[in-house]
């Protein structure tokens, strides 16, 4: 059995435990981890030492210095490792927490990329970290299941989504149905406004576990040990609960009097969700008192499943939650299970639109069926609904929809009568989800948002669609059934429809078809603060069935191009260059692999053919794809097959930096100079630096592009004075190297910066641009590569005496 205990502050130095090593990889660094009951079963892990005295005294120390401050560092599941800041969470009361300090939570954050969030805690179990990811993975790291001391594993959720098991089934129980009356939300067809979280308020509930004597017993059999698995798993509810819904849940002051370890005298039916959600009500309100607690819920063991009464928090049914598991811990119990059944208990019914096994009729809510088959969010039944399912298990978040219906619950309903509200320090953002469009049906279609925040918190964004209709349908159009699922929230406010990869594949992925009738989908764009503030908006897609798709007709075979070369695209226009759709022209593009687009014509008539030229910077590319897209609209097509393009040398741009002068001391004026294609040789760059106004160093140097590269910088030192003067054009002259070209062909690449005056408000020359020069002039080149200029101490002095007005006497 594995402890890591709080220790009094130990006799070191902060700087050296900062500079202890806490993880170590054990070889090798990818196995297969061998079962576990406790945490469930994974094949591909990293497996790791943890330095524990080290991590304890990081975490606790009250002396860390300027330079470390609260971070720490974690390993993920790749083999990298990744800083975090880290602060308590408070997932117990404090008198609760006073009476077990082994245990302690704290929520985290990447403090270059804040999306990047998570929570640790560390107690009689060991250490446990969850971390989530920008692009919507979760990376766990938790004790080895071979109990050997100080070993972990650090597993991608993403990478191990088939090698979870997931026998879990729910019952939501609505008996008390007529004292519990369940709010519906809105209709999607009837609904357009912004709809959003109080993002200035966390509400807290007073939340009541208890556990059954078998669960206890399969965690060590000791109150500490069962303590420490309970608040790992409301740790890691709250990382969803506070980010998509504003509320924090926090474990009573007597919870351990709900802990039971014998399991023959506890007062619990183990493996009867029926029996053991009446028990719980009676024993909690036995136990804490009726007017003690918001939330109560029991954990067990075996096959109890999940069972939970809707919309009971606060109320006379409020303890009515059971949640049971075979491997009561991990991710499949904290988000399938008990944050499932949560939910029901704050207001959200399920939101899966399948049928088949547990997706039948009795659990399916039609008023809130907007994810296709199982579904894979938080409220669907990923996992359990045989070829209905989407995934193996559920993502860890919200449907907007039940958001809304969480929020309306606590917020304006029942749910409001109990809970503790606090002010928070923090803005909601804003989302437009954009205008209503109408296109063709069987047409891939691209929507696009806008959402700012005022507070610049990393915001992360989910389009979903959200009509209810018919049950079924994953693979047909029934005409009102959803589509489309709900992916992990992204940092982009786009999402193309369905995924760009199935469509260069010309296939599909479950959970997503184009609709092929006359209807229209409703979709919400959903944008996170992950910081409490939640803000969605909605927009129609009306379809119309043309009786054919808006598709390019050629070429659709692999081929091989070259840059200049030209190509006559044509395609189908399905009716919609008249009403009720009126796309009256088009745009094309080059797009390649990596979701880089190149414009080839701006726009033209959407008559079905257009003649276009490869352009100079579209080189050395292959997997690319011409793209037709409505001017005015958010359909599109693409070609079939892969366009490969052979070009001459790359490409070589510069950029048109500025830089504020200041009043004193010297700051560098950094060009940046691009190629349009990597190559396997070094790109070699003679340059000069001319400034009239002396306020920059002049210099010609060399310096180069290195293979496998795209950009190298040359840095002008500016010196910085007291002078009212215009703004400054510095110029920089390239001579074109041997193995790469300028856009029209021609010897020299003039680029221009500008050297901003900050003692009087003068506008920045709009005439500076990077332009090129036709003539055959060379200068004389100096220095290695690499080199960024050479300049000797008379120019210096020089340059001193003109900046100040100096005077020499002959």
């Amino acid at each position: 059995m594995r402890k890591l205990l709080l220790l009094p502050c130990l006799f070191v130095s902060q700087a050296l435990v900062a500079n202890e090593l806490l993880w170590t990889d054990v070889e090798p660094a990818y196995q297969f981890r061998s079962a576990s009951a406790k945490v469930g079963t994974y094949h591909k892990a990293r497996k790791l030492k943890l330095n524990s005295e080290a991590l304890i005294e990081r975490l606790t120390s009250t002396s860390k210095s300027l330079l470390e401050g609260d971070l720490i560092e974690l390993p993920l599941a790749d083999g990298t490792q990744m800083i975090f800041k880290f602060e308590p969470s408070n997932v117990m009361a404090p008198e609760l927490a006073e009476r077990y300090p082994d245990i302690k939570t704290w929520r985290i954050y990447n403090p270059e990329n804040p999306a990047i969030t998570g929570r640790i805690d560390i107690g009689p179990q060991g250490f446990h970290g969850l971390i989530n990811t920008a692009d919507g993975d979760r990376i766990f790291i938790d004790p080895d299941g071979d109990d050997s001391e100080e070993i972990y594993t650090s597993l991608s959720r993403r990478a191990n989504a088939d090698s979870i098991n997931n026998d879990f089934q729910c019952e939501a129980h609505e008996s008390a149905a007529s004292l519990l009356a369940k709010p519906e939300i809105g209709s999607p067809e009837t609904t357009n406004k912004t709809l959003s979280n109080p993002a200035d308020s966390l509400l807290t509930y007073r939340l009541a576990i208890a556990v059954t004597g078998e669960y206890t017993q399969l965690f060590g059999g000791s109150k500490s040990e069962a303590m420490a698995a309970i608040v790992t798993t409301v740790n890691r509810l709250n990382q969803v609960y506070e980010r998509d819904l504003s509320i924090h849940l926090q474990l009573v002051a007597n919870n351990d009097d709900l802990i039971y370890t014998n399991p023959s005298s506890d007062p619990y039916t183990n493996e009867d969700a029926s029996a053991m959600v009446d028990e719980n009500i009676i024993n909690i309100n036995s136990v804490i008192g009726n007017g003690n607690y918001d939330i109560g819920h029991v954990f067990g063991t075996g096959n109890t499943g999940g069972l939970a009464f809707l919309n009971s928090a606060c109320g006379t049914y409020k303890a009515g939650g059971v949640t049971g598991s075979n491997s009561p811990s991990g991710d499949a119990f904290n988000i399938d299970y008990v944050a499932h059944e949560i939910g029901h208990q704050l207001g959200a019914s399920h939101t899966f639109n399948g049928h088949q096994l547990n997706c039948s009729a009795g659990n399916r809510a039609s008023s809130t069926a907007v994810e296709p088959g199982s579904g894979s969010s938080i409220m669907a039944y990923a996992g359990i609904c045989g070829t209905d399912n989407l995934q193996t298990h559920s993502d860890a978040f919200f449907h907007s929809t039940s958001i809304n219906q969480i929020f309306n619950y606590t917020r304006s309903s029942g749910g409001s009568s109990c809970g503790a509200v606090y002010e928070a320090d923090n803005n909601k953002p804003t989302v437009d989800a954009g205008m209503d469009y109408t296109i063709p049906a069987s047409t891939p279609f691209m929507l696009t948002g806008q959402a700012s925040d005022a507070d610049e918190d990393a915001l992360l964004h989910s389009w979903e669609q959200s009509d209810t209709g018919s049950a079924g349908g994953l693979y047909t159009d029934l005409g009102n059934n959803p589509l489309f699922r709900i992916w992990p929230p992204v940092p982009e406010t786009s999402r193309f429809f369905p995924a760009l990869k199935d469509v260069l594949k010309g296939s599909s992925s479950i959970g997503e078809i184009l609709p092929t009738t006359t209807r229209t989908m409703n979709f919400t764009l959903l944008t996170r603060d992950n910081n409490g503030g939640v803000a969605q908006d909605q927009m129609k897609v009306n379809v119309i069935n043309t009786g054919m798709p808006f598709a390019i007709t050629s070429p659709n075979t692999d081929m091989t191009l070259s840059s200049g070369q030209s190509l006559t695209v044509n395609w189908d226009i399905a009716d919609t260059n008249v009403s009720p759709i009126n796309c009256s022209s088009v745009t094309i593009k080059l797009l390649e692999d990596n979701g880089n687009m190149i414009e080839l014509v701006a726009s033209t008539a959407n008559d079905g053919s257009e003649t276009i030229n490869i352009p100079a910077e579209a080189n050395s590319l292959i997997d690319t794809h011409l793209m037709v897209a409505c001017d005015n609209n958010i359909f599109y097509a693409l070609s079939q097959g892969n366009i490969q393009i052979l070009g001459g040398a790359p490409i070589l741009s510069a950029n048109t930096p500025s830089i504020t002068e200041e009043d004193s001391g010297t700051r560098n004026l950094s060009f940046i100079l691009s190629l349009s294609a990597i190559t396997d040789e070094n790109v070699l760059i003679n340059y000069e630096v001319t400034d009239k106004s002396s306020d920059a160093v002049i210099q010609r140097g060399q310096t180069f592009i290195a293979s496998g590269s795209r950009n190298v910088s040359i840095q002008v030192p500016v010196a910085g004075d007291t002078l009212f003067e215009d703004n400054q054009i510095i110029e920089l002259a390239i001579n074109k190297p041997a193995n790469a070209q300028f856009v029209n062909g021609s010897n020299i690449l003039i680029a221009q910066g500008i050297i901003i005056d900050d003692d009087t408000v003068i506008a920045a020359n709009p005439d500076a641009t990077s332009t090129v020069r036709s003539d055959t002039s060379e200068t004389t080149s100096s220095g290695g590569g690499g080199s960024m200029g050479l300049f000797s101490l008379p120019a210096l002095l020089l340059l001193m005496i003109r900046r100040h007005g100096l005077r020499i006497r002959s």
